[in-house]
C-alpha cells in the first residue's frame, strides 16, 4: 500500500506544475525569461501565419457556408493535437522534443523547451527554419488552391482538383 502511494506521488511530482514554473522564474535571470518570451512571440507569429493560410486554403475550397466544416476539420485537428500532447506528455522530454521540430506543433513545443531550459542554443534556430519553410510552402499551396477554386461555384472542390488544376 505504501509503495503504491509513493509511486503515485513520485509520478505526480515529476510533472511540471505551477511550483516548477515558479522555480524556473526564480532561478533564471530576468533576461532569460524575456528572451523566452521573445522566442514565444516569434514562434507564435509564424505558427499563426501557417494556420491562417491553411484555413484560408480550406475556406477557398467551398462555395457554401454549410460545407466549411468538412474542409476545415483536418486543420482544426492540427491546431488541437499539439495542445493535447503538451497536456498529456509534458513530463516526457522525447515527445516534447519531437513536437518542437514538427511545424504544426513547434509553436507550442519549442517555446516550452526554451522556457524550461531544455533546448540547446541551436535547436530554436533549426525549428524556426523548418517552421518558416513550411509556412512559405503552405502560403504557396494556399494561393494555388485559391486560384484554382475561385471560379468553381456550386460544388465543393476536392484537394486533388484544387491543387492539380
Amino acid at each position: 500500500m505504501t509503495t503504491a502511494r509513493s509511486t503515485t506521488s513520485a509520478r505526480v511530482s515529476s510533472q511540471p506544475s505551477a511550483s516548477s514554473v515558479d522555480a524556473v522564474l526564480r532561478t533564471r535571470p530576468r533576461t532569460y525569461v524575456i528572451l523566452a518570451v521573445v522566442w514565444f512571440v516569434v514562434f507564435f507569429i509564424l505558427g499563426f501565419v501557417l494556420l491562417a493560410s491553411l484555413f484560408a486554403a480550406t475556406g477557398a475550397m467551398v462555395s457554401r457556408q454549410e460545407d466549411i466544416g468538412s474542409t476545415t476539420t483536418p486543420v482544426t485537428l492540427l491546431v488541437m493535437v499539439p495542445y493535447f500532447l503538451v497536456v498529456f506528455f509534458n513530463d516526457n522530454p522525447l515527445v516534447i522534443g519531437i513536437m518542437s521540430y514538427v511545424p504544426f506543433s513547434a509553436p507550442v513545443g519549442m517555446p516550452l523547451r526554451i522556457f524550461l531550459g531544455t533546448a540547446q542554443w541551436w535547436e530554436p534556430l533549426v525549428s524556426l527554419a523548418v517552421l518558416a519553410a513550411t509556412t512559405f510552402l503552405v502560403i504557396a499551396l494556399g494561393a494555388r488552391v485559391y486560384e484554382r477554386s475561385l471560379l468553381k461555384l456550386g460544388a465543393r472542390v476536392s484537394w486533388r482538383e484544387a491543387v492539380a488544376g
